[in-house]
């Protein structure tokens, strides 16, 4: 008799709004607002999770985000969005693989996804995980090193903040842009462990 269990799971989580009128005014004002530009992408302050125009996208945000954290068996008392900005980016942006410092899980919501915009891709975590590199069938699911996921409107993609990720470069013509709103997610606990204790509110 066999037992096999598939320990210390990486979870990355997939919502889809499709094009919801939620959209609609984010969008607009990202389009709009001030931004810190490089030759391929603009990127907004961090602040718009603040901003009263984003205020029934951030509630509908925390409602997906006591879903995550239920399906883990977080316990908490709330869930606190801590930061939240935007990205508008032509097809020859890509972002390297990088992680989100100071912070539990993350998101990417698409406010805006042309067709073949450049996937999402994150990194396998476990250390080691590429120092052999066999082939395995296609059903498999230990044969991926990373794990792609297309942009699409209205798709809502939340992971650990500490799961590196990266963007590819995308294959879409101007005007149109991509356009992506990122934000960090604290829970809201109070742990009174012995020398580990800590406090978020």
């Amino acid at each position: 008799m066999m037992h096999k269990e598939l320990s210390f799971p990486t979870p990355i989580y997939v919502f889809d709004y499709g094009n919801s009128s939620i959209l609609e005014s984010p969008l607009n004002h990202v389009l709009k607002c001030d931004s810190i530009s490089s030759e391929t992408c603009r990127t907004t302050e961090d602040n718009l999770n603040f901003l009263p125009i984003f205020s029934e996208l951030v509630n509908e945000l925390k409602l997906k985000t006591k879903i995550v954290f239920d399906d883990i068996k977080l316990k908490r008392s709330g869930e606190n969005i801590t930061c939240m900005w935007a990205n508008v980016s032509s097809k020859l942006n890509r972002h390297n693989m990088h992680m989100h410092p100071n912070s539990f899980f993350s998101g990417v919501l698409y406010l805006n996804a042309p067709k073949n915009c450049g996937n999402i891709g994150f990194k396998d975590p476990r250390y080691g995980s590429e120092l052999l590199a066999f082939d395995f069938e296609e059903d498999s699911v230990f044969r991926h090193r990373t794990i792609e996921v297309e942009p699409v409107t209205g798709r809502l993609i939340m992971f650990p903040s500490w799961l590196y990720h990266g963007t590819r470069q995308g294959e879409f013509d101007p005007p149109e842009e991509r356009v992506s709103l990122s934000f960090n997610v604290m829970p809201i606990a109070n742990i009174k462990d012995h020398t580990r204790k800590l406090n978020l509110l």
